[in-house]
């Protein structure tokens, strides 16, 4: 009976932690925040094709 009631129990613990369950994880920190120095084009007109160029500081070099 002891060894049903420990194979029950390994298999729950194995269910949770398969599914991502645990209280060990941290939580995701805060990166650096961008720091934006200027906008080219700075104004434009609605409607109007444009590309815009930010330039700055800090921004991510891949995507999440």
């Amino acid at each position: 009976m002891k060894t049903a009631q420990i194979v029950a129990l390994a298999g729950l613990l194995a269910i949770g932690l398969g599914c991502g369950y645990s209280k060990s994880t941290m939580p995701p920190q805060a990166g650096t925040m961008p720091a934006i120095v200027q906008l080219s084009p700075s104004s434009m007109n609605a409607g109007a094709a444009f590309t815009l160029t930010v330039n700055g500081s800090n921004f991510l070099s891949t995507p999440l």
